[in-house]
C-alpha cells in the first residue's frame, strides 16, 4: 500500500459542516412548502366531520319532528363536540324551525357552518385563506364558491 493510499484510509469518514447545512436547509425548504398544504388536509377533514354532524342532527330533528309533529325540545339542544367543531342549535328550535350550527375551536376556529330545516347549507365564516363565505352552501375546500 502506497503511504498516500494509507493516509486516505486512515482519516475520518463522515459529513462536513458545509455539507449538513445543505442538508437542514433543503430539508426547511420543503417543510415550508409541505406545512401550509398539511394544515389545509387537516382542516378539511375536520370540515367533514362538521357538517356530517350538522346532517346527523339534522336527522335527529326530523325524526323528532316526525314523533311529536313539532322542532321545539328536539335533540339539537343537546351541544355535541365533534372533532374541533361544536354543533348546536343556534337557539331553541320553536314548533316549525330550527337553525343548527357548527362552530370550530382551536385549528378551525375560523370557520362556521349553518343547517336549517330546510336544508339551507350556510357557511357564515372562513378564514381569509379559504375565500369569502356566500350566502348559500358550504365552502368545504379552499377557493371554492357556490
Amino acid at each position: 500500500m502506497t503511504p498516500d493510499l494509507a493516509r486516505r484510509a486512515a482519516l475520518p469518514r463522515g459529513f462536513t459542516l458545509l455539507e449538513t447545512m445543505i442538508a437542514i436547509a433543503v430539508v426547511g425548504i420543503i417543510a415550508a412548502f409541505a406545512y401550509p398544504s398539511y394544515r389545509q388536509h387537516v382542516q378539511r377533514g375536520e370540515v367533514a366531520q362538521a357538517t356530517r354532524g350538522l346532517a346527523d342532527a339534522r336527522a335527529a330533528m326530523e325524526q323528532h319532528f316526525l314523533n311529536g309533529g313539532t322542532y321545539a325540545g328536539g335533540p339539537c339542544t343537546d351541544v355535541q363536540t365533534i372533532g374541533t367543531f361544536t354543533v348546536r342549535c343556534e337557539s331553541a328550535p320553536t314548533a316549525s324551525a330550527y337553525t343548527l350550527s357548527a362552530t370550530g375551536s382551536g385549528q378551525t376556529q375560523a370557520f362556521t357552518y349553518t343547517l336549517d330545516q330546510n336544508g339551507r347549507e350556510r357557511t357564515t365564516r372562513l378564514p381569509a385563506d379559504w375565500g369569502n363565505a356566500p350566502a348559500g352552501c358550504w365552502i368545504l375546500r379552499p377557493g371554492r364558491t357556490c
